[in-house]
């Protein structure tokens, strides 16, 4: 990264190209690992998509506040799993951002047990659940108003 500026982003502050539109909407300094996730709003591809990292419960209540504030927010396309569908979730954020996809960021037996039975049932109200533990890389497209979910299994070579 010999060059390149690295500083941490703004809450509110928006980035775009051709083809993304994202903002920030959550970035801490001075906490916990979990809580400095960059939580992003966003449209790739005409993919509308939340990604929030690990977030606690006290960060995703704050999340909650500020898009609840911005009300030009409807159903979102796809999510990543906060917090790789640990059983720290408000289901609140979930159901107001309701993603019509979901997609669980987990290691195969992994040692904490992710994603959990209440982190699966939450996201599947929402809309549809895929897991790379279970189906391998995972990638989503949009074609029309269709969203295309495309699983590649995992190599037994893979590292």
């Amino acid at each position: 990264l010999h060059g390149i500026e690295v500083r941490t982003p703004r809450i509110g502050e928006e980035y775009s190209s051709r083809d993304l539109e994202m903002k920030v909407v959550s970035v801490q300094v001075g906490v916990s690992p979990n809580d400095s996730s960059i939580a992003l709003l966003g449209q790739l591809s005409n993919i509308s998509f939340f990604a929030g990292g690990d977030l606690e419960l006290s960060s995703q209540a704050e999340v909650l506040t500020k898009l609840k504030r911005a009300p030009q927010l409807a159903r979102i396309d796809f999510m990543k799993a906060l917090h790789h569908g640990s059983a720290v979730q408000i289901p609140e954020l979930i159901t107001y951002l309701s993603p019509r996809v979901t997609f669980f960021s987990v290691g195969v037996n992994n040692p904490y047990g992710h994603p959990t039975a209440r982190a699966l049932e939450m996201y599947g109200a929402a809309g549809r659940i895929f897991r790379t533990d279970l189906m391998g890389c995972l990638a989503l497209a949009k074609r029309g108003g269709n969203l295309i979910v495309v699983a590649e299994p995992t190599s037994p070579w893979a590292i």
